[in-house]
């Protein structure tokens, strides 16, 4: 996968207003998730931010306060964490992200974890394929998707 698409697609988990983590951000968050997508979004059009510019998102997005509610906390450390994609192993980075992501979406549903965690899947697929110029995700099924948190074993 190329890295535009690796960051086009962390632009959207961050900052998606339908299924980005800054939906769980207070105020005070938002505008470093905000930031760091940004940084993804120039580095997707093939304009490569300074390292100083992401160093500075990332001391951005630490600096906010700890009392945030506890998906907002996920939030910002998805933004956070995405900012180490620079000069780093993107598959594990990615991974790391989406774990953070995952958690703020499931802390934030209460108890509809699962099926916040298969919503947010789909759209991580559908985004994926969209931005890496796939065949068209119709043939994706929802009880295909729906099954999966049978089959990892996520607990409901």
């Amino acid at each position: 996968m190329p890295d535009t698409v690796i960051h086009a697609w962390l632009a959207e988990l961050l900052s998606n207003p339908t299924w980005g983590v800054v939906r769980f951000a207070k105020i005070t968050a938002v505008k470093a998730i905000l930031d760091i997508a940004g940084l993804h979004r120039a580095a997707a059009s093939g304009h490569k931010p300074a390292l100083a510019e992401w160093e500075a998102a990332d001391r951005g997005a630490r600096a906010i306060s700890p009392t945030l509610n506890a998906a907002g906390l996920y939030a910002v450390r998805a933004a956070s964490e995405s900012t180490v994609l620079v000069d780093t192993h993107l598959r594990v980075t990615v991974e790391e992200v989406t774990a953070h992501a995952l958690r703020a979406h499931a802390l934030a549903t209460g108890g509809a974890m699962a099926s916040r965690i298969v919503e947010l899947t789909r759209h991580a697929i559908r985004a994926w394929r969209d931005l890496a110029g796939l065949d068209d995700a119709g043939d994706i099924r929802p009880a295909a998707t729906d099954s999966a948190v049978e089959l990892v074993g996520v607990p409901v």
